[in-house]
């Protein structure tokens, strides 16, 4: 479902119109009320995303809009055990969600993976991780850097490498063509949602049909992303358990 099709009449700011009972142009022709709806919409753009993420397996979503891959570098340096990572990407990319997975060059430039660990059960205090050099095992992420539980004695060209969620290329109020980067069939979940809040605030409709409406088609997204990997066997194994 495209973001606005005055056309045809069937995209999400249409839809909205219809459902609200604003009327057809009712938002799509006031430029004030459109820049309102919008940000509504991509107040749901961003919980549907975070619906995704939690509920996704081994396949893990990204928003189709995007044109890079959910991946960052930068250079890693002797004796620095901490780096800021997101203040070197772009603005649309900072918004992280959630990081997957963080891997590090072995000095001889072969990459490994770092295990997650918060900073206050690394195995050396702060101070001696300063001044003692050696491989780095583990990683604790603060929300904006990246700190390492050792110092490593080496550098490296793109030897740092988080892969992480992210969130959507949310919408403008002036878009037409773009979609929702989900699948399809519940792009109706962004009409849902503003219909809900306009029909709370203004005391019209039937808001708590549409909040049931939104529980139901939360609950199929969920279902939806947590099986999409059909190949895989499920099968029982022991939780992992790290004896470093």
């Amino acid at each position: 479902m495209q973001y606005s099709d005055t056309t045809n009449k069937d995209g999400i700011i249409q839809q909205i119109e219809f459902r609200t009972n604003i009327g057809d142009a009712g938002i799509s022709g006031d430029p004030t009320l459109l820049k309102q709806i919008t940000g509504q919409v991509n107040d749901f753009y961003m919980k549907a995303t975070g619906l995704l993420i939690s509920a996704d397996g081994q396949w893990k979503w990204d928003d189709s809009n995007h044109t890079n891959q959910p991946v960052a570098t930068t250079d890693l340096v002797a004796d620095q055990t901490d780096y800021t990572v997101i203040a070197k990407l772009p603005s649309v990319a900072q918004d992280w969600l959630q990081v997957e997975r963080v891997n590090i060059k072995d000095a001889s430039g072969s990459f490994y993976t770092l295990f997650p660990k918060d900073r206050s059960k690394f195995s050396t205090p702060r101070t001696e991780r300063e001044t003692v050099s050696g491989q780095p095992s583990s990683f604790d992420f603060d929300g904006a850097s990246i700190f390492l539980d050792a110092k490593p004695n080496y550098s490296s060209t793109g030897g740092l490498e988080i892969v992480f969620a992210r969130a959507p290329l949310l919408f403008a109020s002036d878009d037409t063509t773009k979609k929702p980067g989900f699948a399809s069939v519940y792009h109706e979940y962004l009409v849902l949602g503003p219909t809900y809040i306009w029909e709370k605030y203004k005391s019209v409709g039937n808001p708590e049909q549409t909040k049931r409406d939104m529980a139901e088609m939360e609950q199929k997204m969920s279902m939806h992303y947590a099986n999409r990997n059909q190949y895989e066997i499920n099968k029982l194994a022991r939780p992992y358990k790290s004896y470093k």
